[in-house]
């Protein structure tokens, strides 16, 4: 099931995720603004997810795998974002394979979330509410934090 992504293996979204032992992080992005200082302007999800290296088997191919089983996973929890907020998915780009086979290969997906235009900074409370609104949705998928 390694190489199955979280559609694919319907109704076994949960195996998948303990499978890969998926985790998110989530917090407040926070940012320098020429005449405020440091102020909030979104969020950066992480979301991370391990496998362990199979004999014969391509550890790259594998890794992407699992990068785009945790990409669809992002893109269903954020869901539709408002026109204001800009979201970025940093690419898969780099992986590390243990050099002893009873060790395992953690990939990460990183998403951010800004807004597109600084002028109106969202108030503290409305950053928070978005923060809070995305790990309810996290947990509601199964996903647990790390």
């Amino acid at each position: 099931m390694s190489e199955a992504s979280p559609e694919s293996v319907v109704g076994n979204r949960a195996a998948w995720l303990e499978e890969h032992k998926v985790g998110w992080r989530l917090g407040p992005l926070s940012k320098h603004v020429e005449g405020r200082g440091i102020v909030r302007t979104g969020y950066e999800l992480v979301l991370f997810g391990r496998l362990h290296p199979a004999a014969g088997k391509g550890h790259e191919a594998m890794a992407r795998a699992l990068h785009e089983g945790l990409r669809s996973l992002a893109v269903e929890a954020l869901g539709p974002d408002p026109p204001e907020v800009l979201v970025c998915v940093l690419p898969f780009s780099r992986r590390v394979v243990p050099a002893d086979p009873c060790f395992t290969i953690e990939v990460e997906l990183t998403v951010i979330g800004s807004l597109a235009h600084l002028e109106r900074l969202p108030a503290p409370a409305e950053t928070r509410q978005r923060i809070a609104t995305l790990e309810a949705t996290l947990r509601g998928m199964g996903l647990h934090r790390r």
